[in-house]
């Protein structure tokens, strides 16, 4: 199966949508060495494509060919979902968050794919992209400031950010919530945004007791009490 089967059932998971909600897409994407194997036909734009799993075989055109069709298709992948949420922008206020798990050597200093200890792992294995899309509707919802936006997409953010994003942008806390890694609160303090997600929303504290049940249930050595609210923000250094 190529990504594309996740699409599919968006369009009936959408008209369902009541209130706040999220939806996870996982990818296979350009997970290797099949990346052949990744994308139809139709996006076989870069050629020739290595055809096969053992590097050995292809040459290293072929190779980084077959990689950037992987990129191509899985562009088209998020820019359908984009175009889905754009096609409902009178119901829904959306957004779309993507990034990679991991990146992927292509031959660099002869090494290749994923999965090298992070301590020596090259940043082509450990630097991966996030791109963070918004409806019309979701930044008047919470008041987002282009212009500050912009000025902090060329800052690092990592991985453990994102636990703390979905906790905090949806108003809520628990035991092991860090206020430092949220980046709704770092935008919140530093004026990018006005409103933060979730402050006096029933929906999405609904929402987020419901997953944070479903966590307890499945990670019980992990679990907390209940979420609370979101502790106040640190005041802004002079």
């Amino acid at each position: 199966c190529k990504d594309e089967i996740l699409v599919d059932k968006v369009d009936g998971w959408l008209d369902k949508v009541k209130g706040d909600s999220v939806l996870v897409l996982h990818q296979l994407g350009s997970h290797g060495p099949a990346y052949y194997q990744r994308y139809p036909e139709e996006f076989r734009r870069f050629r020739p494509d290595c055809r096969a799993n053992d590097f050995g075989s292809c040459s290293q055109e072929e190779i980084t060919n077959a990689y950037d069709n992987t990129i191509l298709y899985t562009d088209h992948i998020v820019s359908m979902i984009i175009d889905k949420l754009k096609q409902r922008s009178n119901s829904l206020s959306g957004a779309v968050l993507y990034f990679s798990d991991h990146g992927e050597s292509l031959g660099e200093n002869g090494i290749y794919l994923h999965g090298a200890p992070y301590f020596m792992a090259p940043d082509e294995q450990t630097r991966v992209p996030m791109l963070f899309w918004m409806s019309d509707g979701y930044r008047k919802r919470f008041a987002i400031s282009d212009d500050c936006l912009k000025s902090k997409r060329s800052e690092p953010f990592s991985h453990d950010n994102l636990y703390h994003k979905v906790i905090g942008g949806l108003g809520l806390s628990n035991q092991v919530y860090d206020a430092g890694r949220d980046l709704m609160a770092r935008m919140l303090a530093d004026g990018v945004i006005q409103v933060r997600p979730g402050d006096d929303d029933p929906d999405a504290i609904a929402l987020m007791h419901k997953l944070s049940r479903k966590s307890r249930k499945r990670w019980p050595e992990f679990a907390v009490t209940e979420p609370g609210a979101v502790p106040p923000l640190p005041p802004k250094p002079a």
